[in-house]
């Protein structure tokens, strides 16, 4: 009653009605020659930014400074074992140098 109004209020999407369909394929991805310049031009970095929680730690709000240590711990042996088309460099928060952020 609550959730799904606010789901469809978001993200245009009515959880009632419609199907989420997920694919992550990264080779079914295109982009015009225009859109491809504009992604080169202005895209340096990304990040992917994790919302939600892993089995045996507290949701952010209530996880103690071990806790989150520990999830960061746990996403730093995932990150490890992503393939190597997938690795990139892990900058843990709040350990970038002035150098790193520009």
């Amino acid at each position: 009653e609550v959730i799904y109004p606010i789901v469809e209020g978001w993200h245009k999407f009515d959880p009632n009605t419609q199907e989420h369909k997920s694919d992550l394929d990264p080779t079914k991805v295109t982009m015009s020659e225009e859109q491809a310049a504009l992604f080169q031009k202005y895209v340096k970095s990304t990040r992917v930014r994790a919302a939600r929680n892993i089995s045996g730690f507290s949701l952010p709000a209530g996880s103690s400074k071990e806790d989150r240590l520990a999830v960061e711990g746990v996403l730093k042996q995932a990150f490890e074992a992503l393939p190597d088309d997938l690795q990139g460099t892990y900058f843990p928060l709040g350990g970038l140098t002035a150098e790193q952020e520009s």
